[in-house]
């Protein structure tokens, strides 16, 4: 049965946007999608300091949530002039990793699609939405432990190979 495969995968008995039982579809019909971006400048990495929980004061990309209306490159150019009023002239997607997700007591299976980007001198970029604050980090001083999501740390790995 489809509905007792996903229950037992997520442990939802109600929907949890509409609090209905008549849950639908198959065993990852809760699943999310996730965009992040890499953004370089000078062998830096810009990183946001996450405001909000989950694992708030860590450090993330930028990034959000793709709306079910739109495409993961609209929806990264979105949440990027969200976050940090800046989206760059061109993306180019690099990978997706799977991860988890809590909000509002909910854990989400999300798709975390990742893009590159250059950030271009004198471009001028603003913590807002979920980013507390933003930060340059060289390359070679990332640490992986500062790093809020498995997700993150697999792409960054993948990346620069470390």
């Amino acid at each position: 049965m489809v509905k007792d495969t996903f229950l037992k995968k997520t442990g939802f008995k109600f929907c949890p946007k509409c609090a209905s039982t008549d849950i639908q579809d198959g065993a990852n019909n809760m699943q999310c999608t996730a965009t992040s971006c890499i953004l370089m400048r000078d062998h830096m990495i810009l990183f946001v300091i996450r405001k909000n929980n989950p694992k708030k004061g860590l450090y993330d990309l930028p990034g959000g949530f793709a709306d079910f209306d739109e495409t993961l490159e609209n929806g990264m150019k979105r949440e990027l002039l969200e976050e940090i009023s800046y989206s760059p002239l061109s993306l180019s997607y690099f990978t997706s990793y799977p991860n988890t997700y809590e909000y509002a007591s909910v854990q989400y299976h999300t798709m975390d699609c990742f893009f590159t980007g250059i950030v271009e001198n004198g471009a001028s970029l603003k913590a807002n939405d979920d980013a507390e604050s933003i930060i340059w980090v060289k390359v070679t001083d990332i640490d992986l432990d500062t790093i809020a999501f498995e997700s993150v740390r697999n792409a960054l790995k993948q990346y620069f190979s470390i």
